[in-house]
């Protein structure tokens, strides 16, 4: 997916573009999902035969992952905003732990890159993601930032995977 493809999913399903921020670390020695992020959410939305998962700040640029997908295709398109010009997408949910090459191109917004991959959405990752409900987002050599959902928007997460197949 080209830079410009993660902009319009990020505007159609958030309201933002997409550039990166460092999170902060996750709490060490937790058990259970961690708190959500104060202002920092999934949202699903879907138009002519594609769907997307983004999660970020809302009403900003601010996003951190934007997964797509054509309807009932089972590939998912996942767009990373990065510091790091990375290899690899690197994704944690429950005990599973899903690693997808990556091809980096530089972002057009700010100093960072885009990291485009692509999955099957039945890999063991995305499995977990649906069950836990939150997942865990890395880049190779960097820490993994939780992307835990609010009450309100967790529904977003099953109605992205139910819309992919």
């Amino acid at each position: 997916m080209r830079a410009s493809s993660l902009v319009l999913a990020a505007l159609a399903a958030m309201g933002a573009s997409a550039c990166a921020t460092a999170p902060a670390p996750p709490p060490s020695g937790t058990s259970g999902p961690p708190p959500p992020v104060a202002n920092y959410d999934w949202s699903f939305g879907a138009e002519g035969g594609r769907g997307g998962l983004v999660f970020g700040l809302q009403e900003s640029d601010d996003v951190w992952i934007v997964m797509n997908c054509r309807q009932s295709s089972g590939r998912l398109d996942l767009s990373v905003a990065s510091p790091t010009a990375s290899r690899e997408v690197v994704l944690m949910a429950g005990a599973e732990t899903g690693r997808f090459p990556a091809r980096a191109e530089s972002s057009e917004i700010d100093e960072g890159y885009f990291l485009e991959a692509q999955a099957p959405s039945s890999a063991p990752v995305f499995q977990a993601f649906r069950r836990e409900g939150w997942m865990r987002l890395g880049v190779s050599g960097a820490h993994a930032a939780p992307m835990v959902p609010h009450p309100a928007s967790q529904s977003s997460i099953e109605r992205f995977f139910a819309y992919c197949g």
